[in-house]
C-alpha cells in the first residue's frame, strides 16, 4: 500500500477521517441522489487506499464513482450488482484506469436512510477488503462513512478534500 500524507481538507476539526472525498465528487453523488426521493441512488466508489505516514492508519481517497442504479431498497442494489458486477468493474477500468474499487455509495434526497443487515450483506459480498468503505448521503447535510466490523458497521467522519489544483 502506498504511503501518502492525508490530503488537505476543508475542515480540520475532529478525528482524522478514514474516507476522503473530493468536493466535486460529493456534489455529483448528491445530485444523483436527489433525482428521485422515493429511490436510492447506488453505485461504486473509485479511488485508492493509502497509509498515513504519521499514524500508519489506512485511509481511502474517493476520486470518482461509477453510477449504478436507482433502487427502492439496499437489498435491490445487492441484487443489481450480482448481475452487473462485470459491467461496473469494466466501467471503472475504462473511466479510472489507475484507480481501484474502494467501496460503494447510497444517496437519497430524503432525510432518512436505513442500511441495516442488507447493507452488511452488500458490503461483505462485494467489498471485502478491510480498507473498503460505504458512503451514505441523505438530505442536504447527512454524510456518513461506514466500515464493516464483523456483523456491524462502524461509522466514521467523511472529510471533504479541497478542490484539485490544475
Amino acid at each position: 500500500m502506498t504511503v501518502k500524507p492525508r490530503p488537505v481538507v476543508s475542515e480540520t476539526d475532529g478525528p482524522a477521517a478514514a474516507l476522503y472525498v473530493y468536493q466535486d465528487v460529493l456534489e455529483e453523488i448528491r445530485f444523483n441522489g436527489k433525482w428521485r426521493e422515493d429511490r436510492l441512488a447506488a453505485g461504486i466508489l473509485v479511488g485508492r487506499p493509502y497509509q498515513c505516514p504519521e499514524s500508519e492508519q489506512t485511509y481511502v481517497e474517493v476520486e470518482g464513482f461509477v453510477s449504478g442504479t436507482h433502487v427502492p431498497e439496499v437489498s435491490d442494489f445487492t441484487r443489481y450488482l450480482r448481475t452487473q458486477w462485470k459491467a461496473a468493474s469494466a466501467a471503472q477500468r475504462h473511466s479510472f484506469p489507475d484507480s481501484q474499487i474502494i467501496g460503494w455509495y447510497l444517496a437519497t434526497g430524503s432525510e432518512d436512510i436505513q442500511i441495516g443487515q442488507d447493507g452488511l450483506l452488500l458490503h461483505h459480498t462485494f467489498f471485502s477488503q478491510p480498507w473498503q468503505h460505504g458512503l451514505v448521503m441523505h438530505g442536504e447535510n447527512g454524510l456518513h462513512g461506514l466500515k464493516a466490523d464483523g456483523d456491524k458497521f462502524v461509522g466514521g467522519p467523511v472529510a471533504t478534500v479541497m478542490p484539485r489544483s490544475e
